[in-house]
């Protein structure tokens, strides 16, 4: 049985929920770190959504260097253990 048959519609639904909050959670790791960097936090999210995170970490890393990453890593461990309304 391949893989589209073995997903019941309900079990989409909630794959594709978990994706859309996976990806809030990232845009607001990135728009946090931004305005800490002095970024333009709509121009850090809208590479996100155009081009991906390593994009987006780029971005930032052209004002922060290379330990962006480590930082944005850290702010998504923080956010798992604090619950910020949509």
């Amino acid at each position: 049985m391949d893989m589209h048959h073995s997903f019941s519609p309900s079990a989409e639904w909630r794959a594709a929920r978990e994706s859309e909050l996976e990806f809030i959670e990232m845009a607001r790791a990135i728009r946090d770190l931004a305005r800490e960097l002095g970024v333009a936090p709509d121009q850090a999210v809208d590479r996100l959504a155009e081009r991906g995170l390593p994009a987006a970490l780029s971005l930032l890393a052209e004002q922060a260097g290379p330990t962006v990453e480590a930082r944005f890593l850290q702010r998504r461990a923080q956010a798992a253990t604090t619950h910020r309304p949509l």
